[in-house]
């Protein structure tokens, strides 16, 4: 028994700190100090939430997103992710959509509507390139709308979507991006064998 009041006395302490930690919590001190979390992870925050968003419908009960953050062991506590969510979750309808999440991330993003072939490239190849485990990453530069250069190499290759998949031009042909880079990133070779 008094192991288990102790154990409660500490818990209720340890509570006590949490709650005199939120009367100076700062919202652009947490952000900046999760985006910073999520850079260092080589995360990106769209991912996350997309992960938290087992229905694909947009939006994220509280309680899911809450747990979700704590398991990427950010360092916070549920109490302070109260407060957050509350922050998130704007129209207060118990979900936090994605709209929301971007908006409050990333005060200066706004959804512009689609995004035009470009940018949904840009993004793929970004995508798909930081996947790179090596220690000196896989370089890949844009040279032009569609035109890009892919490691050491010099040779300039076409880049466009063809049925909502990224290709590159190879020879005579066509090949999916994801393909392309793991005949060409060495470190995606060592995975695939």
């Amino acid at each position: 028994m008094a192991w288990e009041r102790m154990r409660r006395l500490h818990d209720k302490l340890n509570y006590l700190h949490e709650l005199e930690k939120l009367k100076n919590f700062s919202w652009e001190e947490w952000r900046k100090r999760f985006m910073k979390f999520m850079n260092h992870k080589k995360s990106r925050v769209t991912d996350l939430f997309r992960k938290m968003d087992a229905d694909n419908d947009g939006a994220v009960p509280r309680d899911d997103f809450i747990d979700g953050i704590l398991k990427t062991k950010f360092p916070t506590s549920r109490l302070e992710m109260g407060t957050v969510a509350d922050i998130f979750d704007r129209n207060q309808d118990g979900y936090i959509d994605y709209q929301e999440f971007i908006a409050a991330l990333r005060p200066d993003w706004e959804r512009k509507g689609p995004l035009t072939d470009a940018e949904l490239i840009e993004d793929e190849v970004q995508k798909q390139v930081s996947k790179c485990t090596c220690r000196q990453k896989f370089r890949v530069h844009q040279v032009g709308e569609g035109k890009y250069r892919f490691g050491d190499s010099q040779k300039l290759r076409l880049v466009r979507i063809l049925r909502s998949t990224v290709m590159v031009r190879v020879g005579g042909g066509w090949v999916a991006l994801d393909e392309f880079l793991v005949k060409n990133d060495p470190c995606r070779e060592l995975l695939t064998n």
